[in-house]
């Protein structure tokens, strides 16, 4: 047990001494057992707090029935912990007040018996206890997991307000002729108050003048105490050393106005608690000038969250437009270099043949022009067709040359190199496009996070009170609660719970009745230590489970279809069919590299456009005829409707009441070495319904048609089922007509309606 825990118990002991101290001295038992409740309901060790419990009530009383009467709540508290672990479920608020009941049950019996008469101190009994447990369940809430972080609820208030009284009461009569206790704690609490604000002082001094006029019975209590606190805030916390000195004169004077009995005692107790709070560190009292701060409406951290995402945006807006310039320095210029191509190869060709010949001073003769004349007019006609031969020299190079065959062999070797040299730059060129591709994809995926952080989130505070509130009372501790939106449309909740409240079925449940709309979990967080932050969404309107079936043509059993249905966020899953160019490994493997990229594209946030330019780029480097045919079905599950994007993929079916066709069109990833426009369309979900997607292997080998009157035989059943009739068909199919062609492969998603219940 950490030292922390063990202040607290002996914190809990303390409370227990005193509570039975005031029982005892009042004669009505309604104190104690509700702070024992509130405890076991607040997650304390069950038997180090019933052992506290009963130790203390040991030494105000050796008198068994006693003893036995206040046992009554363990022995009721252990039989219900009991049930409730076997059941699973957690106490709440209701089960908590019905365990009190029975814990008084005894003792009400036993007044009942005693005098029958007494019918109202039993009603107050049962009222008061009641009040009394949740007005502790509450406070301690407050003390031991939202602490002073936040503002206080009404709820919050009214217990404080409750066990000031209490406080009040129980110092009251601890109080002894000579020196009157409560006044020294009075002066104590009402100088903390201060740090905090004078509202504070006011309130703290009239609850515990309220509870010191309940015992004595009499309104001066709570007249001298309210006059204690208006006299503090006269003060700052800066000269409260001063309050105790006023406090002890203003209650001179009330005593000697209202002739009320005064001593050298009765100064004694608010100099004393002046001179307690003097000698308090700094540090502490430092502390509680800070929480101020912390009780004011939270809007002003909020604002500065608001002001972050606008900063953010701001950066990343930036940064997006530095990718965007990167991208467009990296595409290359499309210049027609054919001028340039002559003169590179004339020059080549000069130095390397005329240049060095020793009949070149006769090629020149007669010509005015520059000396390489003669070699340019061989490489312009020889240019379009990529080879010289004599056959394309003309005449001023035939009649001159005395070396022509020297000079076309050396034209061609120079047309050879600047042809490597281009394939070379062309390669880059297309290297650049794949990379400025690349850079253009980051900054629209930077742009759009921009756009999110640019939007002010709009908070609920009424509804993060109300879940507050319903989660309490269920027993789910939670330190706070954030209801924010971006669209003021639809709202996600962030709670933070104690790591014990594992049942997150509940807590949705709780969130989706405080919303009105069902709600469900997506992620959790750890914050501080023992708390945990889970996140809820608006529940997804429709749900998706699927099933798959494949033949593999090659001998090797190696399907060359790849597939995969994935969820990338709580309202989006994809369905992904990879179709590679052929069969067996090879295709195994383009279908493997797309349907890779694809799903770690899509993950990182980029649209099709960029995933399309990637892809076919990559492709496009591969050695040899490689590409793949992409099938992509993207569901929205909250907003209910399917994109379909298809890079040579076939039709997809749409099985509900009837059957419905999608399109399909566009060439294969990688076929050409510019990426191809995708076939695009989107299908409104307006039931649950079958989404059908198949290789070109199936519908080679069925058709569109029988394919069509198959799904249209489909009333119901799992995926599974439906991927199996369709794979069965396809091996009838494919035995009538000689044999398979190619892999075959079915991917069947099942979407159906959520339930709304909570």
């Amino acid at each position: 047990m950490r030292a922390g825990e063990i202040v607290n118990y002996l914190i809990f002991l303390i409370t227990f001494v005193f509570l039975f101290f005031m029982e005892t001295m009042l004669g009505f038992n309604v104190f104690t057992i509700p702070f024992y409740m509130s405890l076991i309901y607040n997650k304390k060790n069950i038997l180090l707090v019933s052992f506290l419990y009963i130790s203390s009530k040991i030494i105000f009383t050796i008198n068994l029935l006693s003893v036995v009467l206040s046992a009554s709540p363990i022995v009721i508290l252990l039989i219900a912990y009991f049930v409730h672990f076997k059941r699973g479920r957690n106490i709440n608020l209701l089960h908590i007040n019905i365990y009190l009941f029975l814990s008084l049950f005894p003792a009400i019996v036993l007044m009942m018996l005693e005098n029958f008469t007494k019918i109202l101190d039993v009603i107050i009994l049962v009222l008061l206890s009641h009040l009394i447990m949740n007005c502790s369940i509450i406070m301690l809430f407050r003390i031991f997991v939202r602490k002073l972080l936040f503002k206080f609820t009404k709820e919050e208030i009214f217990a404080t307000s409750v066990w000031l009284i209490i406080i009040g009461i129980g110092f009251k009569s601890l109080s002894i002729d000579i020196f009157d206790t409560y006044y020294m704690i009075l002066t104590v609490l009402i100088i903390i108050a201060l740090f905090i604000n004078k509202k504070t002082c006011h309130f703290v001094s009239m609850f515990l003048g309220i509870g010191a006029s309940l015992y004595l019975k009499n309104p001066s209590g709570i007249a001298l105490s309210i006059l204690y606190g208006l006299t503090t805030t006269i003060f700052t916390k800066e000269t409260h050393w001063f309050a105790g000195l006023a406090i002890a004169i203003v209650d001179i004077i009330y005593r000697v106005y209202f002739n009320i009995n005064l001593s050298l005692y009765t100064i004694i107790p608010p100099l004393l608690g002046s001179l307690i709070v003097s000698f308090l560190p700094y540090k502490l009292k430092a502390r509680w000038s800070g929480y101020y701060l912390m009780f004011k409406d939270k809007q002003t951290p909020r604002s500065i969250i608001n002001r972050d995402r606008k900063l953010l945006s701001s950066k990343l807006m930036t940064l997006s437009n530095v990718f965007s310039d990167i991208s467009l320095t990296l595409m290359p210029n499309a210049t027609n270099n054919t001028e340039f191509d002559v003169n590179y190869i004339t020059r080549e060709s000069y130095n390397k043949c005329c240049k060095v010949c020793p009949s070149a001073n006769l090629c020149q003769d007669g010509i005015t022009e520059n000396h390489d004349i003669i070699v340019k007019g061989l490489v312009s006609a020889t240019i379009q067709t990529g080879r010289a031969s004599i056959l394309e020299a003309p005449p001023i190079v035939t009649s001159r040359c005395k070396r022509i065959n020297s000079l076309i062999s050396s034209v061609n070797e120079a047309i050879d190199r600047y042809q490597k040299k281009q394939s070379l730059r062309t390669e880059f060129d297309s290297f650049k496009v794949l990379v400025s591709n690349q850079m253009n994809g980051v900054s629209k995926i930077l742009a759009s996070l921009s756009s999110d952080f640019d939007s002010t989130l709009q908070y609920d505070r009424m509804l993060e009170e109300k879940l507050i509130y319903e989660l309490n009372a269920h027993n789910i501790i939670t330190s706070d609660a954030l209801v924010y939106s971006s669209n003021k449309t639809s709202y996600s909740a962030i709670v933070n719970v104690y790591d014990g409240c594992s049942d997150q079925q509940l807590i949705a449940n709780i969130v989706s009745s405080a919303f009105g709309i069902p709600m469900c979990y997506t992620k959790k967080e750890n914050t501080i230590q023992g708390m945990s932050a889970l996140r809820f969404e608006k529940k997804a309107t429709y749900q998706i489970i699927y099933g798959d079936r494949s033949r593999a043509l090659s001998a090797e059993g190696v399907n060359g279809d790849c597939y995969k249905a994935l969820r990338l966020s709580y309202d989006k899953v994809i369905l992904i069919l990879s179709d590679g160019m052929g069969h067996g490994s090879a295709a195994n493997r383009n279908s493997n590299i797309a349907l890779n990229l694809i799903e770690s594209f899509y993950m990182a946030g980029f649209e099709y456009t960029t995933i399309a330019n990637t892809l076919s780029g990559i492709f496009s480097f591969q050695n040899g005829e490689e590409f793949s045919a992409v099938d992509i079905a993207l569901i929205n599950t909250v907003d209910g409707y399917i994109d379909f994007i298809k890079f040579g993929g076939r039709e997809s079916f749409i099985v509900s009441n009837g059957v419905e066709i999608t399109g399909c069109g566009s060439l294969p990833l990688g076929i050409l070495d510019e990426p191809p426009a995708p076939y695009i369309e989107r299908k409104i979900i307006t039931s649950s319904c079958f989404l059908v997607m198949v290789s070109d292997g199936v519908l080679d080998t069925i058709g569109c048609d029988e394919m069509n009157e198959l799904l249209s035989t489909v009333k119901g059943g799992n995926p599974d089922a439906i991927a199996e009739l369709i794979i069965n068909d396809y091996d009838r199919m494919s035995k009538e007509g000689g044999g398979c062609h190619d892999d075959a492969s079915v991917l069947v998603a099942k979407i159906y309606k959520s339930t709304d219940s909570y």
